[in-house]
């Protein structure tokens, strides 16, 4: 029972550093175009393209941000029941 414990705590563990990695990808993304897109001049189109391309940037860091939570809290829960090694 401990060794399943400790297993699954390592598997959350190892996608918690994974969607840790996305965030910071996503969030450097991220403040490259905020700090790009004021410096340029788009036409209509091109603006929606960036437009496109920034907001699925923010929906992905939300989504990253909520897994986060949820396997932070994962791991708490393993942390409390002190089947950590």
């Amino acid at each position: 029972n401990a060794n399943f414990d400790i297993d699954l705590y390592l598997l959350a563990k190892d996608r918690y550093d994974l969607y840790q990695e996305r965030y910071d990808f996503y969030s450097h993304q991220k403040d490259f175009f905020s700090k790009q897109i004021p410096n340029h001049t788009f036409s209509d189109k091109r603006q929606n393209i960036v437009n496109t391309q920034y907001n699925m940037i923010e929906s992905n860091i939300k989504r990253i941000e909520n897994a986060l939570i949820g396997y932070k809290e994962a791991l708490n829960v393993y942390k409390k029941k002190g089947k950590v090694y």
